[in-house]
């Protein structure tokens, strides 16, 4: 989603700072900005040789978002994010779990994405929202195998841990059709 005007704001500040973490941080907010998406991305790839590798595995990171919305994400890509997620401090690993699952979905892996995916709201849930949207990603993978069990557990959680989330009216909606569907496939079952 797009920044709000406020981070927007922020972030073109942060843009024109000598300091790396910040030019991390304005990339991540306008990476998707038609406007600056040629200067974030130009900072995004110089960042990947700074000599911090928070920074440098960082801007790697936030670049891996770019191969999303083309859905051309390989599966030896796939293999060498989740090399670069273990070569990351524990508490960084958060959005890169997240990307890996987003890619593993593209690829129709659901298994593999909603391992990923799962990593978010159970092991790094500080962002509320990427959590409840990793949890109801997770839940989509599970039913797109058949698994809907677990499924159903996962948007019962995106609705009651994640209540004030913008994904709680999605994973309820989804739960209800569910149930729906449920019920009548029991009495069309039972004569």
């Amino acid at each position: 989603s797009p920044p709000t005007p406020e981070l927007k704001t922020a972030a073109m500040n942060w843009m024109n700072r000598s300091n790396p973490a910040a030019k991390l941080l304005a990339a991540s907010a306008l990476l998707f900005d038609p406007k600056y998406q040629g200067t974030v991305k130009l900072d995004l790839q110089q960042l990947r040789s700074h000599p911090d590798a928070r920074i440098r595995n960082l801007a790697a990171t936030q670049l891996w978002r770019l191969e999303l919305p083309d859905r051309k994400v390989e599966a030896a890509t796939l293999v060498s994010w989740q090399d670069s997620i273990h070569s990351l401090p524990r508490e960084l690993r958060g959005g890169p779990y997240f990307l890996l699952g987003e890619g593993r979905r593209l690829r129709r892996q659901h298994d593999l994405a909603a391992m990923a995916l799962l990593w978010v709201p159970l092991v790094y849930d500080h962002d509320y929202q990427i959590s409840a949207l990793a949890c109801l990603n997770a839940a989509d993978s599970l039913k797109a195998i058949g698994r809907n069990d677990e499924a159903v557990a996962l948007y019962h959680e995106v609705v009651v841990r994640y209540g004030q989330s913008t994904y709680a009216q999605d994973a309820a909606q989804i739960l209800k059709t569910l149930q729906s569907d449920q019920a009548e496939s029991g009495t069309s079952q039972n004569p």
